[in-house]
């Protein structure tokens, strides 16, 4: 009763009626348009019963709430919106009112609208009726990408804010959303080996000469392919070692993928009994799941040999060094480095084991010897002690190691003799022709000692009866 506002009432007069004391209040959340209850009506005697209908007028109060999970589309074709890529639902607006407007399109597509006459348009605006009729649809443009979106605002005719689930709450925004396209690619593109470079060069690994094959050497391209599907086939094998992957050592391979030479696991490695060859190469196809195949592509494989000169150098004592040239053979265009030290043998240095106080044959040594590209020649030198002491020829040696950037050739030792002719002691007479008067009774033939003179000597001297004869 308007007198009593707030209590529900169940029996009113007539009186009631005309004097607009009963209000009818409207309290579901329903998107009802109608109510109604019944009624009957008595004088005392007799009862009438009737239904009192009531229509409710709308009001708009409800928001769209958007409901969108994205949609996959092939490469370069047209895919239809349904429902269940893209919904808003709104319980007091019809879904020929819910509008939806593409605030930012696709870069690598359209949003078409299906009219009447079976033409597609590109459209800005739509309805959630024209995608119930199936009359929205997303054009790819064909070209070689994985993924696309579009933005759009939803609005009810009044409202201009929308729902939106994140996180599992609701929430009101009037702010664009993005509509995911997933592009599922077709493989017709042909892969490009963008490059191949080769080898340059071996290293030494584990006892074995190899070198690894990486992205930096070999590497091919196909938009439409993954890496891992990009397949390579030897069709011709190297002549000098083989291909392994160094998850199977020792294994050859002839079947690897751009994955494998991104990942460094593809090595070439050299037949250890090989020591003057410089190059190889090997002959590969290259494929996608298409399959299209890129055929007779040759990978040129290339590496420097260190080695000496001579395996053996002579030197004097006197001379106070010795040169030893260190020679590079084969790929020059690339900078290399070896280590160059000395060995004891028969000569020593003052840290070898034996040797003598004061008798030190030469300084012992060890050092890099760099090559940069181009250079094929260096000398390792080594410095000779020189003594007035005497000893007969002595050897040292002088070896490569640890290479870098190169592998080490034949000879990679070198034996060096020290000539030691100078100290060698010797006693003769200072004149070999030596004059004297008979009356003088006796001659002096001074003698003269050369070379080591450091320790005592004896010599006998004697004649020998020519045209004169001695007295016995």
């Amino acid at each position: 009763m308007a007198s009593n506002p707030g209590i529900p009432v169940s029996e009113f007069t007539q009186a009631d009626l005309a004097a607009r004391n009963l209000v009818y209040v409207h309290t579901s959340r329903a998107e009802n348009s109608m109510d109604s209850f019944i009624f009957s009506v008595s004088d005392g005697t007799n009862d009438v019963t009737q239904t009192f209908y009531i229509n409710i007028s709308p009001v708009d109060d409800s928001l769209p709430l958007v409901t969108n999970f994205g949609v996959r589309v092939q490469e370069g074709v047209r895919k239809t919106i349904t429902e269940f890529e893209l919904k808003a639902q709104d319980a007091d607006t019809p879904e020929d009112v819910v509008m939806f407007t593409v605030f930012q399109h696709p870069l690598h597509g359209t949003i078409d609208y299906l009219s009447d006459d079976g033409r597609y348009s590109p459209t800005v605006t739509f309805t959630m009726s024209d995608i119930y009729e199936n009359r929205v649809s997303y054009n790819h443009d064909g070209t070689n990408t994985v993924e696309d979106n579009f933005e759009f605002t939803v609005s009810d005719g009044r409202n201009a804010m929308f729902l939106v689930e994140k996180r599992g709450a609701l929430v009101t925004t009037n702010t664009a959303q993005a509509f995911q396209i997933t592009i599922m690619p077709v493989d017709d593109g042909t892969p490009r080996i963008v490059t191949n470079l080769g080898l340059g060069y071996l290293d030494y690994l584990d006892d074995r000469a190899l070198g690894v094959i990486t992205d930096r050497n070999l590497q091919t391209m196909d938009t439409d392919t993954e890496d891992r599907q990009l397949l390579y086939t030897v069709t011709s094998p190297p002549r000098h070692g083989y291909l392994e992957s160094s998850l199977e050592v020792g294994t050859p391979i002839t079947i690897f993928t751009q994955e494998d030479i991104d990942n460094g696991v593809v090595r070439y490695v050299l037949d250890t009994e090989l020591d003057s060859v410089t190059s190889d190469r090997f002959v590969f196809d290259v494929s996608d799941t298409a399959p299209n195949v890129v055929s007779g592509t040759v990978f040129r494989i290339r590496w420097a040999l260190i080695h000496f000169e001579k395996a053996v150098y002579n030197v004097s004592e006197q001379q106070g060094s010795i040169g030893v040239t260190v020679k590079r053979t084969g790929n020059l265009n690339q900078y290399s480095i070896v280590l160059c030290r000395t060995e004891p043998g028969s000569a020593t240095s003052a840290s070898s084991i034996g040797a003598r106080p004061g008798l030190n044959d030469y300084v012992e040594h060890a050092g890099q010897v760099q090559f940069e590209e181009r250079e094929d020649t260096k000398i390792c030198t080594v410095i000779i002690n020189d003594d007035t002491i005497y000893e007969d020829e002595e050897e040292f040696i002088v070896a490569l190691d640890t290479p870098a950037y190169a592998l080490l050739g034949e000879p990679f030792t070198a034996v060096v003799a020290i000539n030691d002719i100078e100290d060698k002691p010797t006693i003769q007479f200072e004149e070999s022709v030596m004059h004297v008067n008979e009356s003088s009774g006796f001659i002096f033939a001074p003698l003269i000692r050369t070379g080591d003179v450091s320790k005592t000597v004896t010599a006998i001297c004697f004649t020998i009866p020519g045209s004169v004869p001695g007295a016995v």
